[in-house]
C-alpha cells in the first residue's frame, strides 16, 4: 500500500519451514544487475494494464488533482520512466534502509506455542548480522491549499460515464484524533450518502446513479481527503447531489437514532472480522506503525 509492503504466509501444517523461508526471504537480497533489467519490462507491462483499468485510473487521477507536492499524487508503482531508470545500487540502497528489523514487525496468529516460535525467531536472528540504521523519518511535505486540477476528463471505452468528486481537508498530526475524525466522517458519509438516506432510491429511479456508488475518507499527517464517486451520465445532477451532501454534513447534525443504528452495524462488522486472520494481522500491523 502507500504506507507499508508486506509478505505473508499461511499453512496448515508445521510453521517452522515458511517461517524460516519468510525471515531468510525478507533479510537477504540476492539480485543481479541481468535480473532487474528483466523485470523493468514486466513492472511496465503490469503499469500499463492498471492504466486500462477504469476505477483504478480514476483514483489515480483523482489524487493527482487533489495532491500538487504530496506523494499520493504518484502511482505506487512508479511511472515507464522511472522504472526503467532504476538502478541496481538505488534497490540496494533502499533495501539497506527499509529491509532493517529496526524497520519491520513480524506477525503471526495461529494455534502453535507461542514461547516455541519466538525461540525460533530468535534463533534466526542471531545467526544474522544487522548493520546500525539510523531511525528514518518521513519526509515532511508542504501541500498548498489549493487543488492541483479543479476538473480533469480523461476517455476510455466504457458504457457509463464514471466520476469522483474529492475534497481537500488538513492533515491531523494526532493518531487519536485522525482516527476519531474518520470515524466522524465515515458516520456522516453512511447516513446522507448510501441506501440509509430516503433520496437514494429517488436517486437510483431516476438515473442519476447505479448500485456502483461509493465515499472515501482518509487522514494522515499530512494529508486528508474526502471523496465521492459513481458512474453516471447525468454529470451535472451527480455533481449537485455531492454538493449538497457536502453542505449537510457542515450545516446538520446526523440523527442520533441514526448514529446508534451505525454504531451497531460496524460493532457487528468488527466482531464477523475477528472471524479473518488477514484482518486481524493487518488490522494490528497499521495500529502498530501509527
Amino acid at each position: 500500500s502507500y504506507n507499508e509492503t508486506a509478505y505473508y504466509f499461511s499453512t496448515s501444517n508445521d510453521i517452522k519451514k515458511p517461517l524460516e523461508l519468510l525471515m531468510n526471504f525478507v533479510q537477504t537480497l540476492q539480485i543481479s544487475k541481468e535480473s532487474v533489467e528483466k523485470e523493468k519490462g514486466i513492472i511496465v507491462q503490469e503499469l500499463n494494464m492498471y492504466q486500462q483499468m477504469p476505477d483504478n485510473r480514476l483514483l489515480m487521477e483523482t489524487f493527482s488533482s487533489l495532491f500538487q507536492n504530496h506523494p499520493l499524487k504518484y502511482d505506487i508503482g512508479g511511472d515507464a520512466e522511472s522504472v526503467c531508470a532504476t538502478t541496481l545500487e538505488e534497490l540496494q540502497q533502499c533495501y539497506c534502509r527499509n529491509y532493517h528489523p529496526s524497520n519491520m514487525v513480524l506477525f503471526g496468529i495461529g494455534d502453535f506455542d507461542v514461547e516455541a516460535v519466538m525461540q525460533l525467531i530468535r534463533e534466526n536472528q542471531d545467526k544474522k548480522e544487522f548493520s546500525n540504521q539510523p531511525r528514518l523519518y518521513r519526509k515532511e511535505v508542504v501541500e498548498p491549499h489549493e487543488v492541483a486540477r479543479k476538473e480533469y476528463r480523461f476517455a476510455m471505452d466504457i458504457s457509463i460515464k464514471k466520476q469522483a468528486i474529492a475534497y481537500k481537508l488538513t492533515g491531523l498530526k494526532d493518531s487519536s484524533m485522525r482516527n476519531r475524525m474518520e470515524w466522524c466522517f465515515k458516520i456522516m458519509l453512511d447516513a446522507y450518502f448510501s441506501s440509509l438516506n430516503p433520496e437514494f432510491q429517488a436517486w437510483i429511479d431516476g438515473g442519476i446513479i447505479n448500485d456502483y456508488i461509493g465515499s472515501e475518507v482518509d487522514f494522515g499527517e499530512d494529508h486528508g481527503l474526502i471523496m465521492f464517486y459513481g458512474e453516471s451520465n447525468d454529470e451535472m445532477r451527480f455533481k449537485d447531489i455531492v454538493a449538497k451532501i457536502w453542505k449537510r454534513m457542515q450545516q446538520e447534525a446526523v440523527d442520533k437514532e441514526m448514529v446508534e443504528r451505525l454504531k451497531r452495524r460496524y460493532f457487528g462488522q468488527s466482531l464477523r472480522s475477528l472471524n479473518s486472520f488477514d484482518d486481524i494481522a493487518i488490522t494490528y500491523i497499521r495500529n502498530y506503525f501509527e
